[in-house]
């Protein structure tokens, strides 16, 4: 918190930071994930892990990237700053999906890691909701 209050000084009050001040700034961000990665997360009692594939900036999930969480769900797509949001794909573990064989899946739009926008909802038992969502509820349109 410190280190926020510190950049929200420098550039409201337009002071230069001290030659430490900004060696400890450029310090921090050399240790941050930016760009291209891979990353794996610690385990669970299973053994399974976290993993994410894909793009970093400053340190958080941002841009394109593969998201493998350790009950089997899968995110595929575009991240705003660790959330889901612009296009993609979420699938559901098997043990979620009421014990079907298949697995729920999302594939459209998302605003603020909600289904939101135009997507396709499969559900494991093959029934298929196709139209727009509105935070995580699909929108029922009627006839006119």
């Amino acid at each position: 918190m410190l280190d926020s209050l510190k950049k929200f000084r420098f550039k409201k009050e337009g002071v230069e930071p001290t030659p430490e001040e900004a060696e400890e700034e450029k310090a921090k961000f050399q240790r941050l994930r930016h760009g291209l990665g891979i990353q794996l997360y610690g385990k669970t009692e299973e053994g399974e892990c976290c993993k994410y594939a894909g793009e970093w900036h400053q340190g958080q999930v941002h841009g394109d990237g593969h998201y493998v969480y350790p009950d089997g769900s899968q995110y595929r797509g575009n991240f705003d700053h660790g959330v889901f949001s612009g296009l993609g794909e979420y699938t559901w573990p098997i043990k979620a999906s009421n014990g079907l064989k298949a697995n729920h899946c999302f594939k459209g739009t998302w605003v603020d890691g909600k289904m939101h926008g135009k997507g396709e909802f499969k559900h494991a038992d093959g029934h298929v909701l196709k139209g727009f969502f509105a935070n995580n509820l699909f929108e029922l349109v009627s006839g006119k």
